[in-house]
C-alpha cells in the first residue's frame, strides 16, 4: 500500500467518530467475554474508543484495522506515548494499551464537567482527529 493510500485512510476516518468505525468493523462489540476488569464502570467499547484515540494519534495501528502503522501490541518498556491530559507518558514493563485506555478514561472522566451517562455520550462522539482536552468534556 502506498503512503498516499495509507493517508488517505486516516483522512477518511478523521471524518467518523471511532465509536463508528468501531461498529462498521465488528471489532469487540460481538464478543461475549467482558475484556475491562470486573469492578470498571468502562464497557469494552469504551475502552476501545479510548485505545484506538490513542493508537491512532501515535502511529500506531487501530484494533480491528488491517495494519496501518505500528502493530499497537507490541509496546515495550521504553517507548513513548502522547496521552490526552497527561502527555508523555513512558511504557514500563507490563504495560498494555487497553490497561493505560482504562487508565485515561478513569482520569478523564474525573475531570470532565458532565454526569457519567454524558461522558459516555460524549466519548461516542470522539473522532480519531480530536484533540482531547478537558474543554471536550465540559458540559
Amino acid at each position: 500500500e502506498s503512503e498516499q493510500e495509507s493517508e488517505q485512510d486516516r483522512d477518511t476516518s478523521d471524518q467518523t467518530t471511532i465509536a463508528d468505525t468501531i461498529q462498521t468493523t465488528g471489532d469487540m462489540t460481538d464478543t461475549q467475554a467482558e475484556l475491562v476488569s470486573p469492578d470498571s464502570p468502562w464497557s469494552d467499547l469504551d475502552v476501545l474508543i479510548i485505545t484506538n484515540w490513542i493508537a491512532y494519534n501515535n502511529g500506531y495501528a487501530v484494533l480491528g484495522s488491517p495494519l496501518n502503522g505500528r502493530d499497537p501490541n507490541w509496546i515495550y518498556p521504553g517507548n513513548v506515548l502522547i496521552l490526552p491530559l497527561e502527555g508523555r507518558y513512558s511504557i514500563i514493563w507490563g504495560d498494555v494499551l487497553w490497561n493505560i485506555a482504562e487508565r485515561v478514561l478513569d482520569n478523564l472522566y474525573s475531570i470532565a464537567d458532565m454526569t457519567y451517562n454524558e461522558f459516555k455520550d460524549r466519548l461516542q462522539e470522539l473522532r480519531f482527529s480530536d484533540p482531547i482536552e478537558k474543554s471536550f468534556f465540559d458540559n
